[in-house]
């Protein structure tokens, strides 16, 4: 694995009182790692694309199966991000057990590990998951059915990508996973799940949690076509805010990547496709107290259905 250190200059224009876009609080850098091959026995991902991810912040990036070359690889692997905290790179993989009861690797399906960073759950598109205990480093013996409660659920994760886990609740919410229309909430503990409903978003679309606004935003094209909006999600009403935003957000991108960092005061968007003939290296960022876009230095490496997490003053991405 080669990590490579960008943005760099960033550092450089806070010791000589200079602005840059890429200053968060106090200082955000960007390590990118990429799979490589090597003659050493290195444990680590084969290099996929299309492969499942969730991230438990500060802590641990997770990744699941994926395509290369269009062959599926049957893989389950996590990285230990928490040394980025003081500043180390000596990043770590764990090769973890991927024979488990969901068997479909190659369906770019969600995947969202607990409050505890102790249980890992797997959703299929059968309304089933497989649930991983990261302490017996073993899966359940059979697929669960999602939700417990109520009795008719309406929960289906097809067509969904991404989970998002509050940390102070636990609760885990998947976009359009109830009913393939509105977004599934689901309670780990009880097994319960309830709806809310969604913006009205395109396919172009990409979701996360701010720990410190307690919300979830979604960012991307609109039905009809407004162009690239942010939403904020109003709890108290169960309604979604389109936001008036400052600065020249990101292009609308497919399968790009977007993550929160120090603790959702900031929301970060890397890479993606416009389908056609571009594939993108730069990184956007948007401060959800202020709603102002920025715009980071360019990657030399373009990207998409990547993986990314934050740890500390780092924004880490694979893929």
């Amino acid at each position: 694995m080669k990590i490579q250190w960008i943005f760099d200059q960033a550092k450089a224009a806070r010791r000589s009182n200079t602005s840059t876009s890429f200053i968060l609080s106090p200082l955000l850098l960007a390590a990118l790692l990429f799979p490589t091959a090597s003659a050493q026995v290195v444990i680590q991902p084969a290099p996929v694309y299309r492969f499942e991810f969730t991230s438990y912040n500060d802590k641990t990036l997770y990744i699941r199966g994926g395509l290369n070359q269009g062959f599926v690889s049957k893989q389950f692997y996590a990285l230990d991000i928490s040394p980025l905290l003081t500043y180390s790179s000596n990043l770590t993989w764990k090769k973890l057990n991927e024979v488990g009861p969901i068997t479909d690797f190659r369906s770019f399906l969600p995947l969202a590990v607990n409050r505890e960073n102790q249980v890992i759950y797997n959703f299929a598109e059968t309304k089933q998951m497989g649930v991983y205990s990261l302490a017996l480093e073993k899966w359940g013996p059979s697929a669960e059915p999602v939700c417990l409660s109520p009795k008719n659920p309406q929960d289906t994760v097809r067509g969904s990508r991404r989970a998002m886990m509050d940390p102070k609740t636990g609760l885990i919410y998947i976009p359009g996973g109830w009913n393939g229309t509105e977004m599934l909430v689901f309670e780990p503990a009880g097994r319960g799940c309830s709806n809310l409903p969604m913006p009205p978003a395109s396919a172009v679309n990409n979701y996360a949690w701010s720990e410190s606004k307690n919300t979830i935003y979604m960012f991307g094209d609109t039905v009809p076509a407004r162009g690239p909006t942010m939403w904020e999600l109003q709890f108290a009403s169960k309604t979604w805010k389109q936001l008036a935003t400052q600065g020249t957000p990101p292009p609308l991108l497919e399968f790009n990547c977007m993550t929160s960092a120090f603790g959702g005061q900031k929301l970060l968007i890397f890479g993606g496709s416009n389908n056609i003939d571009t594939v993108s290296g730069e990184v956007h960022i948007f401060d959800t107290t202020t709603y102002t876009w920025t715009k980071g230095a360019i990657s030399l490496k373009t990207r998409l259905y990547s993986a990314c997490a934050s740890s500390g003053d780092f924004f880490v991405v694979w893929g």
